[in-house]
């Protein structure tokens, strides 16, 4: 729980812009016991991707991206747990892993001027 808090209060501060990020920016793929996770997003020096992390239970993975980079990344496979997805002007996006289906995306926290 402590992961999940610290993640939606950092994107609290950190997301001052207009337009959200939506379902068909982000895509999630099960690749054997792994979780493929792109953005299709600019990744510039003003204007990227900060982090992709998956939370599940009580643990936290995370892959830290830089501007000018790919935005994607793989995590092992555990479970039932959440994406979380955070732009330095859009806001956090988490989606929601499950063991069969298709994985749900909301809108955590998002600003606008």
């Amino acid at each position: 729980r402590k992961g999940i808090l610290f993640l939606a209060l950092f994107a609290f501060i950190a997301a001052p812009n207009k337009r959200n990020l939506t379902r068909n920016d982000i895509k999630v793929e099960y690749i054997e016991d792994d979780i493929f996770v792109s953005v299709d997003h600019p990744m510039t020096k003003s204007h990227f991707i900060t982090f992709i992390a998956y939370v599940i239970g009580d643990k936290l993975m995370i892959n830290k991206l830089y501007p000018e980079q790919n935005a994607f990344t793989r995590f092992k496979r555990c479970g039932h747990g959440t994406i979380y997805v955070l732009c330095n002007k859009h806001g956090l996006i988490s989606i929601k892993i499950e063991h069969k289906g298709k994985p749900t995306l909301s809108i955590i926290k998002t600003c606008v001027d």
